[in-house]
């Protein structure tokens, strides 16, 4: 009796003890996973931004790059479609490998527009040659022309990306001329900028220093007849030079 009393106090105490179930173990498994997943697709999102960055960095890289080329070419080859073919739009970019599927476009046309003149088109796709779709024609006569660059790619998030940059071009430089919005178009006449009238003010002499005062003026004179003195205090006419009012003069 004794005994199954013992054991009877042993199970008591074993059944008030607390413990975890499977369920409870497989729900906290459960959260500690779904939480792990949460912090993994937030830094693959936060790495994927970094990289974006990083592409949107390159693109502007390489349309700066390809603008300082089109500044260095000569007016004749600029509006040759075979030399911007192999010289230009063939040439790959430092910056441009760091970009996947990359395409480019180029189009030259006169500025301001003009209908005598046809654009001229270039374009390249990622991993095919550069092709001419429109030669142009009439550009070689322009003294100005505008370049539209326009650069895609696709990103590491997986959507299109573009740049685009807007440049002119004059066979000797761009000046207020060349721009309608600043002046005349090309050829017509040069508003000389013409500096404003300035005024010297008298210098004053230093605190203390006489000022000499200006002579007076003396009337002209001209020979003429005039009563004079004589020797040894006698009374006499003399010649003598007087004043055009005819004052006396001294003989």
């Amino acid at each position: 009796m004794q005994v199954s009393k013992n054991l009877g106090a042993l199970g008591s105490r074993a059944r008030g003890k607390d413990g975890t179930t499977v369920v409870e173990a497989v729900v906290c498994v459960a959260v500690i996973g779904i939480a792990l997943g949460a912090l993994m697709t937030l830094n693959g999102n936060q790495l994927r931004l970094v990289k974006v960055g990083r592409e949107t960095n390159s693109a502007s890289l390489v349309v700066q790059e390809r603008v300082e080329k089109l500044r260095t070419i000569s007016w004749p080859d600029l509006v040759d479609s075979s030399h911007m073919k192999s010289s230009f739009l063939e040439a790959e970019a430092k910056a441009a490998p760091i970009l996947q599927g990359i395409t480019e476009k180029v189009v030259i046309s006169s500025f301001p527009a003009s209908t005598s003149t046809t654009p001229m088109e270039l374009s390249k796709s990622y991993g095919a040659a550069a092709t001419v779709v429109n030669g142009g024609s009439g550009l070689l006569d322009e003294k100005l022309v505008r370049v539209d660059l326009t650069l895609g790619w696709k990103g590491a998030d997986g959507q299109n990306h573009t740049r685009a940059v807007s440049t002119l071009l004059a066979k000797s430089g761009v000046n207020r001329n060349d721009v309608p919005a600043m002046g005349p178009v090309s050829g017509g006449p040069f508003d000389a900028f013409t500096p404003p009238l300035t005024t010297t003010e008298p210098t004053l002499p230093p605190t203390g220093t006489e000022v000499p005062a200006p002579e007076p003026e003396l009337e002209p004179t001209s020979p003429g007849n005039g009563n004079g003195n004589g020797n040894n205090g006698n009374n006499g006419i003399g010649d003598g030079n007087g004043n055009v009012n005819g004052k006396p003069g001294q003989g």
